[in-house]
């Protein structure tokens, strides 16, 4: 019972200590995706965006937290693979219960779409010239609400200079930002065909740890993972939610007997190294399983109206066999 109530609260402490990075973290990924230049996207507008990614960072959250409990589990004293268990599945019920009571009635799988409030300052500094592919744009900001844009077309060698510019929709001279197309909009009559769509694309971004390579890798898989758990999160309620906690189940019954067993016993390297390199491994691993799955599908026929169960079945009877794997090396050593 202690051993419970213990990692109950480390479990909670943990995810209390992680949710803001984790958080904060997922919204810049949300945000770089959008082709936003970041660094001057403006503290409301990630403020924005975490609050609707707070969901899927308290689940991200929950998981690390977990992991790192179960490296800190003194082997001597808990030998028990069953009782390891039970401390995360705790939390997560009464995390699952909280969440399905605030969210909404849509899928498990639907994360809410939010768009960023845009405006031309985000994509240019004042009184110095933006490239933006073959242009060049300043933008002298003046406080009268009429500013003065110089546009300077790189494969024509030509000049613009536009007075009286308004910023939006309104008056001769337009300087604004289309968020369907994705483009940042100057009207002029002087400029060709009287509009210059820029392309978000086209401004500069500058790079950061989520554009390396190994980086985008791991991005793709959790990618591929989401697309196909929301094509069979399609289900509509409560069966998206059944899935949804099948799935949560047996990510721990992967990652706990994994973890556990490259734990040694004192929160030294090994039990550090272990949850950092199951936490990489394993969306490589899920996102195999279902294409091996998805060939299967001819099998799932039989389970009939519980068929939409039948990948994290799979996923448990691998957990499962980690499990008595780690336990036969236990008792093998002992």
């Amino acid at each position: 019972m202690k051993f419970l109530v213990k990692s109950i609260i480390n479990i909670l402490i943990f995810l209390v200590i992680l949710i803001i990075p984790v958080t904060l973290f997922v919204t810049f990924i949300g945000l770089g995706n959008s082709e936003l230049p970041l660094w001057n996207i403006g503290i409301r507008n990630v403020l924005s965006y975490a609050r609707e990614y707070l969901a899927p960072s308290i689940f991200i959250s929950y998981l690390i937290a977990t992991l790192f409990v179960v490296a800190r589990v003194d082997k001597v004293k808990v030998k028990s693979l069953f009782l390891l268990h039970l401390p995360p599945i705790i939390v997560a019920f009464f995390i699952g219960v909280g969440f399905l009571a605030l969210r909404d009635k849509k899928g498990a799988f639907e994360l809410p779409k939010k768009s960023v409030q845009v405006g031309p300052l985000m994509f240019f500094k004042r009184d110095v010239f933006t490239s933006a592919g073959t242009r060049q744009v300043m933008l002298k900001w003046e406080t009268q609400g009429k500013h003065t844009l110089y546009y300077y077309d790189t494969q024509n060698n030509s000049l613009s200079i536009i007075n009286n510019v308004h910023s939006g929709k309104s008056g001769r001279n337009q300087l604004y930002v289309d968020d369907r197309e994705r483009a940042v909009v100057i009207k002029y009559r002087n400029l060709p065909n009287g509009t210059v769509n820029i392309p978000y694309s086209d401004f500069p971004h500058r790079e950061n740890t989520t554009d390396l390579p190994i980086f985008r890798s791991y991005e793709k898989q959790i990618r591929e993972i989401y697309g196909w758990l929301r094509k069979r999160g399609s289900l509509q309620p409560p069966h998206s939610n059944f899935l949804f906690g099948a799935l949560l189940l047996t990510f721990l019954m992967i990652s706990v007997p994994l973890v556990y067993a490259m734990n040694d016993t004192g929160w030294g390297f090994s039990g550090i190294i272990g949850v950092f390199l199951i936490l990489a491994l394993l969306p490589f691993f899920y996102n195999y399983m279902i294409k091996i799955v998805n060939r299967s599908i001819s099998l799932m026929s039989f389970m009939g109206g519980y068929a939409y169960l039948f990948p994290a079945i799979i996923f448990g009877i691998c957990g499962l066999l980690l499990d008595l794997i780690v336990r036969t090396r236990r008792r093998t050593r002992s």
